[in-house]
């Protein structure tokens, strides 16, 4: 099933899989399940700024070097979510996403990730209360983007027992 959800879209293997929290890794077709997220909550940034697929993975093949980690990083093991080879490319061909990630730290927000190739962003939350309290927080400081709470989705029990 893997092999033809890869056929379909790079991020299919994924959401066909089962796993709620992974490493994804190749072109979405190498998962590695980890455990459940500790930080079930997220507050979604949507800027008004489309980033068209195909031209972000011509930019990172044209721009970044892509390093394989030896280790684990840290912040994987911390917040179970992995960096990102999109990141840089998109702050340097908009420079709007640099300046959010800017605003945040100011705010002393938790740390800030790139979904996918982009345009969106997210932080992580542990409960409903810290995520919607910042939710209000940047409604009022990010005037032109979206903002949005939600919760990661749990393995359902049907998928969890065929593994």
């Amino acid at each position: 099933l893997l092999l033809l959800a890869a056929r379909i879209g790079a991020d299919v293997p994924y959401f066909v899989s089962g796993f709620g929290t992974c490493l994804v890794r190749g072109i979405g077709d190498k998962l590695r399940d980890l455990p459940s997220c500790r930080y079930p909550w997220f507050v979604l940034i949507s800027p008004h700024i489309h980033c068209d697929t195909q031209t972000m993975y011509r930019w990172v093949d044209e721009e970044s070097t892509l390093v394989k980690p030896t280790r684990t990083p840290r912040e994987i093991l911390k917040y179970h979510i992995g960096g990102n080879d999109f990141k840089e490319v998109l702050w340097s061909h908009f420079p709007e996403f640099a300046e959010i990630e800017k605003e945040l730290f100011a705010l002393s927000a938790a740390p800030v990730y790139l979904s996918g190739s982009g345009s969106t962003l997210f932080l992580p939350m542990k409960t409903f209360n810290d995520a919607e309290k910042w939710e209000k927080i940047l409604h009022k400081r990010l005037e032109n983007c979206r903002i949005f709470v939600t919760k990661s989705m749990k393995r359902t029990y049907a998928i969890a027992k065929q593994r």
